[in-house]
């Protein structure tokens, strides 16, 4: 941490320090004002923006002079998912990275919302909160989906929309900074999140210079936001700022201006700005660790004294003025199974080094990783294969990317060489299914979906999405097919000889498809020179089970049984809740000859996809009067048995012979248990 000059402290300020609570009886607000689509060298950066040349302090002076010394300023903050607003935002309220794409919802976000809860819904719940004190502030609808999660008995935000008469989104962003104020005097507010999304539309769409016009436009209004805080009885000496961007743009590109768009992983688009004002914050300080955009809602939380158990970035404790009491998450932060062999993905307290990976007692992610996840793991005798993505931050190179890292163990795991990837840049969501293949070789299938976005590509450029099969036999051997779909996620697969299934969760394309996901099921022969797609289709159950106005489904399961039926297992969500669902095909997955909603004690973790037990499928379900998450398991034959895990958080679950469960043992702490059901 590197201190800047001192500057003096406004004396309300010190009235935070003896711990008087507020008149109105809400003890400490957080606000966190989102610049969208702003670079970090246009903004508080120290080198100069390649826009103009000049330096940040010379584009936002009000800021630079007024608040930065009063402040804590993160210069090495980053958005490390998908560069676009509707993730990020995702991200940054909620502490964990989230599959969400970016899609408009101006009018209803309907089933399309965030899995997990967020700092929103602990506030309300742990603090007794209303709407009135838990607010979303925006001139889009971009960000319309993270008021609330899909969480059985989430408690959202209250939404503020800031628009024109005829209902558009205002094109000033001033306008949102006021209309804030008018909603922070006529409601005591514990937690504000405001978009100004002009910012990001005038750099999509304005005259080349919209962008930097837009962002100079803004740079008082902050400031003088922040003294009619300090100046406002409700807020004086106890409210915290924090200033950030979901995302910036880009530094290389064709495009005319060359920060027209973002989207991708360049360096303009992952690294963003972030300050940090109030009593709770250090005055005058750089903060060199890195501050991910997942650590914004953490650091909140520590500051309003609440647990954000789902969160996966840290506390900036570098940035407060006392100890925190929030806790850091800790234990297992994934796991892989196969053949007995566990690979553990742990997290880590260094801020440089947050997660590794290890099988045994031998590290197989890279000493130099900030972020490791997702691993996948198959056996096959004495032969192991591990799969997984990292990513170190290149703050000085052009980009910033995930990439694929594979290991093979010949020694039934004693030992492990690294192997190569089927594919070396990923995107933020890469997972692969790996399966055995025989004959020493084993089949990769995955979603190439390298920005995260909806599409497949970078806002302003092409892309194409693909699911891909790759077979390695001493090499990887690869089959494409382009996905004509919205969002594809959650790949599952299954071995029928030499044929493999796939399924992905999925929209169509057009618009309202994030209101229509569905299951989509592929076959895959491999052998010969490369793996060969054979079909991909809609499942349709959606129609089989008569389900009428919005349906959701995705999270899907295979399994091939003995007599080669396919049986699926997946979540989904209608007008009237969440539901587990169950289907059986004799063709692959072509047609479907029985299919079920399970009768489920409790709605489904819409976070976790179904695990195959033997013959039945067991999903994770949320008792929210009990605060527990139980473990159901059923086919389409036989009702639901459950189990109590003793936890009201299921991380993740994973089959090997017997049920294995990541639940958390305290606020965050993850750990590894095995049950039977």
């Amino acid at each position: 941490m590197i201190p800047r000059p001192p500057a003096p402290r406004l004396l309300l300020a010190l009235l935070a320090a003896v711990g008087c609570q507020r008149a109105d009886g809400v003890d400490g607000t957080v606000i966190i004002l989102v610049m969208d689509g702003v670079r970090l060298q246009d903004s508080l950066g120290d080198e100069p923006s390649s826009a103009t040349g000049e330096p940040p302090a010379e584009l936002m002076p009000v800021t630079w002079s007024r608040l930065l010394p009063q402040g804590a300023r993160a210069s090495q903050a980053w958005n490390l998912g998908a560069t676009t607003t509707t993730p990020a935002h995702a991200a940054l309220i909620s502490g964990r990275r989230q599959p969400l794409a970016t899609v408009s919802a101006d009018d209803e976000v309907g089933l399309y919302r965030p899995q997990l809860p967020s700092l929103f819904e602990a506030v309300r719940e742990q603090l007794g909160d209303g709407e009135e004190q838990v607010v979303l502030v925006a001139n889009t609808g971009l960000v319309r989906p993270v008021e609330r999660s899909l969480w059985p008995g989430a408690l959202g935000a209250g939404w503020v929309w800031v628009g024109d008469e005829d209902g558009s989104p205002s094109p000033d962003d001033r306008r949102v900074l006021a209309r804030l104020q008018e909603r922070l005097d006529e409601f005591p507010t514990r937690l504000a999140l405001v978009n100004m999304h002009q910012l990001d539309r005038s750099g999509h769409y304005g005259d080349d210079d919209d962008y930097l016009d837009d962002l100079r436009s803004i740079d008082a209004p902050i400031a003088e936001l922040w003294d009619w805080l300090e100046g406002h009885h409700h807020y004086q000496g106890d409210t915290t700022l924090m200033i950030v961007a979901d995302h910036g743009r880009h530094s290389l590109s064709d495009d005319d201006p060359h920060w027209r768009h973002h989207g991708d992983s360049c360096n303009g688009c992952r690294r963003i700005p972030a300050l940090a004002l109030g009593p709770e914050v250090v005055a005058g300080v750089d903060l060199d660790d890195p501050f991910l955009i997942t650590d914004v809602a953490p650091t909140a939380a520590g500051i309003l004294g609440v647990d954000l158990p789902w969160a996966d970035g840290l506390v900036q404790r570098g940035l407060l003025t006392r100890p925190s009491v929030a806790a850091s998450r800790s234990g297992l932060a994934d796991l892989a199974l196969a053949g007995g062999l566990v690979a553990e993905l742990r997290y880590q307290d260094d801020p440089w080094h947050r997660s590794a990976l290890w099988v045994g007692g031998t590290r197989l992610s890279s000493a130099e990783a900030l972020l490791v996840e997702a691993p996948a793991m198959a056996r096959d005798g004495e032969l192991a294969w591990v799969c997984f993505r990292e990513l170190a931050l290149a703050p000085y190179e052009d980009s910033t990317t995930w990439v694929a890292r594979c290991a093979q163990s010949v020694d039934s795991g004693a030992s492990w060489e690294a192997i190569a990837a089927p594919v070396e840049q990923v995107g933020p969501l890469w997972r692969p299914v790996l399966r055995a293949g025989g004959a020493g070789t084993v089949v990769a299938a995955w979603v190439d979906n390298r920005a995260g976005t909806a599409d497949g590509g970078a806002v302003g450029t092409e892309g194409d999405l693909h699911l891909v099969v790759s077979q390695f036999d001493g090499s990887w051997s690869s089959g494409w097919m382009a996905a004509d779909l919205s969002y594809p996620l959650d790949m599952a697969a299954a071995l029928e000889g030499d044929l493999l299934i796939t399924a992905v969760g999925a929209g169509p394309l057009g618009s309202g498809s994030q209101h229509a996901r569905d299951i989509w099921v592929g076959s895959v022969a491999l052998g010969g020179a490369q793996p060969r797609w054979q079909s991909l289709a809609a499942s349709g159950l959606g129609d089989l089970l008569g389900v009428t106005g919005s349906w959701r489904m995705e999270l899907p399961a295979l399994r091939v049984d003995e007599a080669g039926t396919l049986h699926l297992a997946a979540v989904a969500h209608s007008d009237a809740g969440g539901h587990g669902v169950l289907a059986s095909s004799d063709d692959q997955g072509r047609s479907w000859s029985r299919a079920a909603m399970v009768d489920l004690p409790f709605p489904p973790d819409p976070h976790l996809a179904p695990v195959w037990l033997g013959e039945r499928a067991v999903w994770v379900v949320v008792d929210v009067p009990a605060d527990e998450s139980r473990l159901c398991a059923a086919s389409l034959d036989l009702a639901p048995s459950c189990v109590q895990t003793g936890s009201p958080r299921v991380l993740r679950t994973a089959v090997e012979q017997q049920l294995y469960v990541l639940v958390d043992q305290g606020v965050g702490a993850w750990s590894l248990e095995s049950f039977e059901i």
